[in-house]
């Protein structure tokens, strides 16, 4: 996983591109950002 490299960008409200520069598709729901998103959502 450290050897992954993601992008987030938001488009709009709620809504969020998220790019793997490495061509793999990671387990989203491990990295940190992808959590701080979520956490913020729920709130």
């Amino acid at each position: 996983m450290d050897d992954v490299t993601l992008v987030v960008d938001r488009l709009d409200e709620k809504v969020y591109v998220i790019r793997s520069c490495d061509g793999d598709v990671p387990e989203l729901a491990e990295y940190e950002v992808i959590q701080r998103l979520a956490a913020h959502q729920m709130l």
